[in-house]
């Protein structure tokens, strides 16, 4: 009878846990099938471990940390009693849902997950990074074709043949001229871009080099590690063709404490940090160079192409950071509200560059910092709890040594700056998915409840 039990647990186990490694998939997945395949997860584990619910709910230790994983998420929600525009409200509220969810159902329901099923759901990542890549090159393809068709006249690059495709966007930025014509493109069709948010897409596969080297590191499965050399090569690639500014930082960051840690002993790390120096010398004058241009950059982003060649901090972005500043000034404690933050950004926008040719007041243009968007929402109190979120993931990588959750938090803590990653499902997912899978909550969560059911 107990091993019927445990067979029956183990199948169990191997179709949640396989669901979840699925959702990993997120990014090549639409919207409609993002949330059917999140409710099938959460649904299977609430069906198949309410018993283990009925033990966990009595840990304070869980709620505990689940209140730190998801506090900001709920005094977002709190705003709703203070702020006016009630629908808006519920539609900024809608892509973050899984915020509050996904942490519930696996710290109050679902085993803890073993580093098998942990290792399954980096794989199915890293094969949704390739298989986007080729999506994301012919979707740009198609986009171009349709500008080169209907507005510049030009025989469409579809008609080329795949070697030629590979040499225009070789010959092309994407940031100068692929990104801008290829949206422009689809949006003369009247339809919008899937592929347009490229710093979130950058962040994918910034990830996916750092997943990759640590599958070449600790797997010894051929399979994973081909996948995982594809992958890598995949990345690398679409990192610099990007060229998201922060992104090609960290990976310059990551990469220096990569080498540094495989370099076991002391004389090997002083050779490498010789070496790096060496290199720096060498190339000082291109180095003075850059940045001579860098302390050049206007604070006007170009117009032509919605695309910004050359900016440091753009016009638009100190705009918005200008705005959301003055009214932390006087609602400092609570914010406006979530319901009211995009009317406020408006209005405010609209206000300072009504005169303004480079800005368009027609456009909804969200706070462009994760921190001041929940400062806005909910004060000083709601930015602390956001904060407080960051500390103990911080602080729990580095009590389990845990590299890869100290990476990810970093790699989100850096991006919140600069993006709202929480105010869109690509951020939401990205972002709640791995910091539910990365850290060892076998160190924190009972398992008593598994051997009873």
């Amino acid at each position: 009878m107990k091993s019927i039990l445990n067979r029956i647990n183990e199948q169990r186990y191997l179709i949640s846990s396989t669901l979840f490694g699925i959702l990993f998939m997120f990014p090549i997945m639409r919207n409609a099938v993002q949330s059917i395949s999140l409710m099938t997860f959460l649904g299977v584990s609430v069906l198949f471990y309410h018993k283990t619910f009925l033990v966990r709910i009595k840990d304070r230790k869980l709620w505990k940390i689940y209140g730190i994983l998801t506090g900001f998420f709920w005094f977002s929600v709190l705003t709703f009693l203070w702020t006016t525009d009630k629908v808006f409200f519920f539609n900024e509220l809608r892509p973050s849902i899984a915020i509050a969810l996904v942490p519930f159902v696996i710290l109050f329901f679902h085993p803890t997950l073993t580093q098998k099923r942990k290792q399954l759901a980096i794989i199915l990542f890293l094969v949704s990074l390739i298989i986007y890549a080729f999506l994301w090159f012919f979707h740009h393809v198609e986009g171009i074709s349709i500008y080169q068709e209907i507005i510049a006249k030009e025989s469409p690059l579809r008609d080329e043949s795949f070697i030629q495709q590979l040499i225009y966007f070789k010959d092309n930025s994407f940031k100068v001229w692929i990104g801008g014509v290829s949206e422009r493109g689809y949006e003369l069709l009247g339809k919008n871009s899937f592929f347009s948010h490229s710093n979130y897409i950058s962040s994918y596969y910034l990830f996916g080099y750092i997943l990759a080297i640590y599958t070449l590191i600790k797997s010894r499965k051929i399979l994973y590690n081909v996948i995982a050399v594809i992958a890598l090569l995949f990345s690398l690639l679409f990192l610099f063709y990007l060229a998201s500014k922060l992104n090609v930082f960290l990976f310059v960051v990551f990469s220096f404490g990569i080498a540094f840690y495989l370099l076991k002993t002391t004389k090997f790390r002083l050779a490498f940090i010789a070496l790096i120096i060496a290199i720096g010398i060498f190339n000082k004058s291109k180095i003075m160079t850059t940045y001579a241009e860098i302390k050049q950059w206007e604070l006007i982003e170009k117009t032509d192409n919605n695309l910004d060649e050359k900016i440091f901090m753009d016009y638009k972005r100190t705009k918005i950071y200008t705005c959301a500043l003055e009214k932390l000034r006087t609602n400092y404690w609570f914010g406006v509200g979530l319901g009211d933050i995009q009317n406020y950004l408006d209005d405010c926008l609209m206000t300072q560059n009504h005169n303004n040719p480079n800005f368009d007041v027609t456009i909804e243009y969200n706070s462009h910092s994760q921190f001041l968007h929940f400062a806005l929402v909910g004060g000083i109190l709601n930015f602390l709890l956001f904060l407080g979120f960051f500390i103990y993931l911080f602080y729990s990588s580095y009590l389990q040594k845990n590299k890869l959750l100290f990476i990810f938090t970093f790699l989100i803590f850096a991006s919140c700056f600069f993006e709202n990653y929480l105010s869109r499902i690509y951020g939401v997912l990205f972002f709640i998915l791995f910091i539910t899978m990365l850290p060892n909550w076998s160190l924190i969560s009972t398992e008593e409840s598994i051997n009873k059911q």
